[in-house]
């Protein structure tokens, strides 16, 4: 069984080191074998409605929320 806060915290990371936006569908494809498609869907809406991420078209932006609860918790050595 995937552990999905492990995936939707790399998701987040991912999506935070590309803020130029991430495509969502290269995203999904290197997750593909852990989760489905329904399961990725609800990270990325969970990340949106937390205001950690935006989107526009297939492309994912961080926002400045995320990219400070990532500092954060690598401050203080713990995942988001």
């Amino acid at each position: 069984m995937a552990n999905i806060k492990a995936i939707a915290n790399a998701i987040a990371a991912t999506i935070a080191e590309t803020p130029d936006g991430a495509p969502a569908g290269i995203l999904y494809a290197g997750v593909m074998a852990e989760i489905g498609l329904p399961t990725f869907d609800g990270i990325l809406t969970l990340l949106d409605g937390a205001g950690l991420t935006r989107r526009s078209g297939d492309l994912l932006y961080p926002t400045e929320k995320l990219t400070d609860a990532l500092a954060s918790a690598k401050a203080q050595n713990r995942t988001v």
